[in-house]
């Protein structure tokens, strides 16, 4: 997975990121992300895998491999309707 081109990454403050669309049928809509939301964003500047990820999660936030897991498919399912990422 990895952040698809043509998105503005905006930093409001220390916990939230404004992810604004510059092209295709979204460009008038704007997501908001919490502060693990926003870590993940940053992190899919890269290619990473599913596993990669759940693993930086539960060694940022001290969480668990199932917590990880829900949390990272709800929120990939949530910026794939929005921004989408390869």
């Amino acid at each position: 997975m990895k952040q698809r081109p043509g998105m503005i990454t905006h930093f409001v403050g220390e916990d939230e990121v404004m992810v604004i669309p510059t092209e295709g049928e979204t460009l008038n809509r704007v997501l908001s992300l919490n502060g693990s939301g926003g870590y993940v964003w940053n992190l899919l500047e890269t290619e990473r895998t599913f596993d990669e990820l759940v693993s930086l999660l539960v060694e940022e936030y001290g969480i668990t491999d199932a917590e990880a897991r829900s949390d990272l498919a709800e929120f990939i399912k949530t910026v794939i309707d929005y921004v989408q990422i390869d």
